[in-house]
């Protein structure tokens, strides 16, 4: 189950070589967790953005989201 992680811009995007620069970042905590069977799958997230600087020891962001849904992607 994850709990806190980082929306990135891209696929692929690496926090430390180099990251994507802060305001490119989203930080998100879920205390519900969700449940991740691959690293790669990617989603669509929806909730609420708020202009916050969060520091941890994986990286910096310029904003936090109260996420309300995590909806996995899917090709059309």
């Amino acid at each position: 189950m994850v709990t806190e992680f980082f929306i990135v811009p891209y696929f692929g995007a690496c926090l430390h070589m180099p990251p994507p620069p802060p305001n490119q970042i989203i930080h998100v905590v879920v205390n519900e967790g969700i449940e991740l069977e691959n690293l790669y799958d990617p989603f669509w997230f929806e909730g609420r953005l708020a202009l916050k600087i969060i520091e941890t020891e994986t990286g910096l962001s310029a904003y936090s989201m109260t996420l309300h849904q995590v909806i996995p992607y899917q090709e059309p």
